[in-house]
């Protein structure tokens, strides 16, 4: 799996999927860049990504942070933190949300995982499901906090709730593991359908995977093929390989 994106857009920590072991440091965590959830992603936002309540934008309704994401995404760090602090400091959540990234990834700056978390809850306060999303991560890897996978599935799930198909991979993944809750295949099954039904390859992928195991529902090997073989059109390369290494 790869990490996570911002409602379109840079990653840090994240979460494994039914058909790759997760390890502790590459699995569930905090920061992305919206390639898809790894539970410990860090996450910042598409320049399409809808502006949540608590922005600033200009009278003719322009994103005040387009010319510090064009910055951060053509790798000038400096320049972006330089451009996004001000907006941050004013309550842009999606400034706020970079910032934290940036802090967690030290990119611009010396990394600080305590700014980092402060800026995230700042965006989270708002609403910002990336946000949310990224102090999961944080709470699952241990980073700037003690390891709790309670607060974990808690900030996980507030992002799932709002309809962010990574954190709704990430709760998934929380329930098929049982990092601090008992295993729930039907339930874990559950929260990649609902990621899945918004077309995510990762989320496909997991859905073909317990079809193909038996996790949480009756093994069907045609239902599993069918879910790789979307998780593939849709761009998942575990999926190609399965159905490279499975031919029909």
């Amino acid at each position: 799996m790869a990490a996570i994106l911002l409602a379109g857009g840079v990653t840090w920590l994240g979460v494994a999927s039914t058909s790759r072991q997760p390890n502790d440091t590459n699995q569930l965590g905090p920061l992305t860049n919206g390639a898809g959830p790894l539970l410990g992603n860090a996450a910042v936002p598409a320049d399409n990504a809808a502006v949540p309540a608590g922005n600033t934008v200009s009278a003719d309704g322009a994103d005040p942070t387009a010319p510090g994401s064009a910055a951060y995404r053509a790798g000038n760090y400096p320049q972006a933190f330089q451009l996004l602090r001000p907006l941050a400091e004013q309550g842009n959540a999606k400034a706020q949300l970079y910032l934290g990234v940036m802090y967690g990834m030290g990119e611009g700056v010396a990394q600080d995982y305590g700014q980092a978390l402060d800026w995230l809850q700042r965006s989270a306060a708002q609403g910002d499901a990336n946000a949310q999303y990224n102090i999961g991560g944080m709470y699952f890897a241990g980073h700037g906090v003690a390891r709790d996978y309670d607060q974990a599935l808690l900030w996980y799930r507030k992002a799932a709730e709002q309809g962010y198909a990574h954190a709704q991979i990430a709760v998934g993944l929380i329930y098929q593991h049982g990092y601090g809750v008992d295993r729930d295949y039907p339930e874990a099954l559950s929260w990649f359908r609902k990621a899945a039904d918004q077309g995510d390859a990762d989320a496909e992928d997991d859905v073909a995977s317990m079809y193909e195991q038996g996790l949480g529902v009756p093994a069907d090997p045609q239902l599993a093929r069918d879910w790789y073989m979307k998780a593939a059109a849709a761009g998942s390369d575990h999926a190609r390989q399965w159905l490279g290494d499975h031919p029909a």
